[in-house]
């Protein structure tokens, strides 16, 4: 890595003081570290859980927006919530999957 960056729990090189670097990236990078030292099931259906919870909620939010903008909200939670439970399950079959024994030994 060249000298003057730093490396993340995420492993995302940033310049020094290009970011915000107070209390919310330390929490921020505490709960990667935290999620990251759990068994492989679980961090992957976090993980799971997290990236598609963000995308119906924005999905939401558009289709929200695009339909009637007084209730946009509701909409986030009407395709966020059933996407990230979506994902959790997703993410935990994927990480048993993973974790499996492959061979017969």
């Amino acid at each position: 890595m060249p000298p003057g960056f730093r490396s993340f729990a995420i492993g995302l090189p940033l310049l020094p003081g290009a970011v915000h670097t107070g209390p919310m990236t330390r929490h921020g990078t505490e709960t990667a570290l935290a999620v990251g030292a759990l068994p492989r099931p679980v961090s992957l259906a976090v993980a799971g859980a997290i990236g598609l919870g963000l995308l119906g909620a924005t999905v939401g939010l558009v289709l929200g927006l695009l339909a009637y903008p007084p209730t946009a909200w509701f909409a986030v939670l009407e395709v966020g919530a059933p996407s990230m439970v979506l994902g959790l399950v997703v993410g935990l079959v994927a990480g048993l999957v993973a974790r499996a024994p492959t061979g017969a030994g």
